[in-house]
C-alpha cells in the first residue's frame, strides 16, 4: 500500500511477535482491547489506533512485541528503526540455521522483545530435541545472558522418587530387604 493512500482508517495487519498472550488496551477508545495468544496470530487495528499505540505504549514497536509488515505503514508511523534487525513470523526459525559466528553478530542488535522470543523459542527446540548444537547452545547463551539447558532443566517436571518398602525380612542367613 503506497504512503500516500494510508489513513486513520485503514486497517493494518499486527502480527503478535511474543511467544505468548499479548494485550493492549487502548488509551483513546476505554474498552476497547486487542488479544493475541499465540506467536504470528494477526489481528487487524486501524491506523489512527497504531498511532496511539506508538504515542501511548511504544515497546509494542519498539521491543517488536507486533511485527507490522507493511513498509509503507511503518514507515509512515516512524517505527521503522525498530524493525531494522526484526525477524518476521515467516523467517524467525531461520535463527536457529546461522553459523554462532551470525548469531553473535546479528542477536545483540534485536530489540528485547526479539531477544525474548528467540529464548523462549529456543527452550521449546532445546524440549523437543530439536537445537543439539554445542556451539549453538553457547552462543546463544553467551548474547541472551541465559544458560538454556540449566533453564529447562528447572523446568523439566520432577519424577517421584520410588521408595522401597519399610518392611524387612528376616531369614536365618541374615537381612533382606
Amino acid at each position: 500500500m503506497a504512503t500516500a493512500k494510508i489513513t486513520n482508517e485503514t486497517m493494518v495487519e499486527c502480527k503478535n511477535g511474543t511467544h505468548g498472550n499479548l494485550f493492549y488496551a487502548s488509551t483513546r477508545n476505554p474498552g476497547y482491547t486487542v488479544e493475541w495468544t499465540e506467536f504470528g496470530e494477526v489481528q487487524e487495528m486501524d491506523y489512527a489506533e497504531l498511532l496511539v499505540m506508538r504515542g501511548s505504549q511504544p515497546r509494542f514497536f519498539r521491543d517488536n512485541w507486533i511485527l507490522i509488515e507493511d513498509a509503507n505503514v511503518l514507515r509512515k508511523l516512524g517505527v521503522e528503526r525498530y524493525y531494522k534487525n526484526a525477524l518476521t513470523t515467516e523467517n524467525f526459525d531461520e535463527v536457529f540455521k546461522w553459523t554462532p559466528d551470525e548469531i553473535r553478530e546479528k542477536v545483540p542488535k534485536m530489540s528485547e522483545g526479539m531477544r525474548d522470543s528467540i529464548r523462549i523459542r529456543a527452550k521449546e527446540m532445546l524440549k523437543a530435541d530439536q537445537l543439539d548444537s554445542r556451539a549453538m547452545i553457547k552462543a546463544l547463551n553467551d548474547v541472551l545472558d541465559c544458560d538454556l539447558e540449566e533453564s529447562v532443566a528447572l523446568e523439566a517436571p520432577k519424577k517421584p522418587r520410588t521408595r522401597k518398602s519399610g518392611v524387612e525380612i528376616v531369614t536365618i542367613g541374615g537381612t533382606e530387604e
